[in-house]
């Protein structure tokens, strides 16, 4: 069976959608499966097409395809985080909010006590 041609994948981001897409990339505070999905609406923000952000991230055409649809039908948060944890994962603004020390040497210990 021959594969089917797809249509040229386009995808803009909002300008404060790049800026949220810049910082995450910059914090480093994320997983490496939140990293890729937003390097992957990166590239094809910068004109990358489907199947060179694939070979680039190492991901399947499918799965860039997916990650933009996400995007263009639900936004940001829904395309980097998992669906089916959209109500426990932080959004971008818990991603990037600043703790003070004092936060996270409480106690005189550097992991929160349960």
């Amino acid at each position: 069976m021959p594969k089917r041609p797809y249509r040229k994948l386009r995808l803009q981001l909002s300008s404060e959608d790049q800026e949220q897409v810049q910082t995450l990339l910059r914090s480093g505070y994320n997983s490496a499966r939140v990293l890729k999905r937003i390097a992957i609406l990166n590239l094809l923000d910068k004109g990358e097409s489907a199947k060179t952000v694939s070979r680039l991230l190492d991901v399947s055409p499918t799965t860039v395809r997916t990650i933009a649809q996400r995007y263009l039908q639900d936004g940001l948060d829904e395309a980097i985080f998992d669906r089916s944890h959209v109500s426990k994962s932080p959004h971008f603004y818990d991603l990037i909010k600043p703790t003070s020390n004092a936060e996270v040497w409480r106690n005189g210990s550097p992991l929160p006590r349960a």
